[in-house]
């Protein structure tokens, strides 16, 4: 169940930031709890409507501890070859050790290769996203193309306003069918929130 009150929050840093970087004071019409979307802003100036959908970013811990468990793997793995004298190259993956490799000098080196890895591409980042809020039906290409897609970092400790930003290169623009896509946190410096697509 989505935290009402962490929702309120990342919404008041989205806010404040389209307050600072377009200079529209947008109020808030209505605050649906129950229903698609999250909220309905307006913009006092032209009476548009701003519908804005919150949802929660992906969850660093569950991709560090499948990171975490393939260096765990790795370490046993490589800890064996080492045992019995073997000089190898390791490519390790959750599923256990992909391949190796004869290699000349001395020990073991590796690449590790974790899944899911931290590092996803920005489309994954936002599915992943818009899964843990559940109701996918709420998502048709009609309600998409005019809300605003609101991901809220803040308690992400692995996701930074860089982070942001690279994710902003990497979607070069493609919004997944929303009007626009941004991204917020508490822990950013002013403005707390920032314009991922388009």
């Amino acid at each position: 169940m989505p935290d009402r009150n962490q929702e309120r929050t990342a919404l008041a840093q989205f806010i404040e930031s389209v307050r600072l970087l377009r200079s529209a004071n947008l109020a808030i019409l209505k605050d649906n709890s129950e229903d698609f979307p999250d909220f309905v802003l307006v913009n006092p100036v032209d009476d548009a409507e701003i519908w804005v959908e919150v949802v929660q970013a992906v969850e660093s811990v569950d991709l560090l501890a499948a990171e975490r468990r393939a260096q765990r793997l790795y370490d046993v793995a490589a800890s064996e070859y080492r045992v019995r004298g073997e000089e190898v190259v390791l490519t390790v993956s959750p599923q256990g050790i992909e391949s190796v490799t004869p290699s000349p000098g001395y020990g073991v080196t590796g690449v590790l290769v974790p899944g899911p890895a931290r590092k996803i591409l920005p489309s994954e980042w936002i599915t992943k996203a818009l899964e843990q809020k559940g109701r996918q039906d709420r998502y048709g290409p009609a309600e998409r193309a005019r809300t605003t897609l609101l991901i809220d970092c803040s308690r992400e400790v692995l996701i930074d306003r860089d982070d942001a930003a690279e994710v902003h290169r990497d979607l070069m623009g493609n919004t997944l069918g929303f009007l626009e896509v941004w991204a917020a946190s508490t822990c950013w410096i002013p403005p707390g929130a920032l314009l991922l697509a388009p």
